[in-house]
């Protein structure tokens, strides 16, 4: 067999300078780590929640869930309903307004017809007596 070549030889030792570990050394695994946290980690005591003590734990465990996001939402809300008005509000207003005013203008053209045109006719018929 041929000498191997320097470049490849150089190449060796410089990945076995930065390997991580030695050869023949075992490497953890993801599991071998979860596995040591959960040895480490205190039992956790929850009652079942079908007994009395177990239901008010979890009302507990509720409550305190709830007194952290209200505020956030109640915040989320409160910005929401002002974006909206800000955007719709004007638009409503303008449309009931445009509403009010052609009742308005169809009561009093209805009144004019109504008061004027009489007076109108009365105040022509006397101008043709007088004449």
């Amino acid at each position: 067999m041929s000498d191997p070549d320097p470049l490849l030889q150089k190449a060796d030792v410089l990945m076995q300078r930065y390997r991580p570990f030695a050869a023949g050394e075992d490497v953890p695994v993801l599991t071998d780590i979860i596995d040591a946290e959960i040895a480490l980690a205190p039992p956790l005591s929850i009652e079942p929640a079908n007994t009395p003590e177990g239901q008010a734990h979890i009302d507990e465990l509720v409550r305190q869930r709830l007194a952290e996001i209200l505020p956030k939402l109640r915040r989320q809300v409160a910005d929401e309903l002002d974006a909206w008005f800000d955007e719709q509000l004007p638009t409503i207003v303008q449309s009931i307004l445009d509403g009010v005013t052609d009742r308005i203008v169809g009561q009093i053209t209805s009144r004019a017809r109504g008061d004027l045109i009489t007076w109108l006719q009365t105040v022509g018929e006397d101008i043709e007596k007088a004449d």
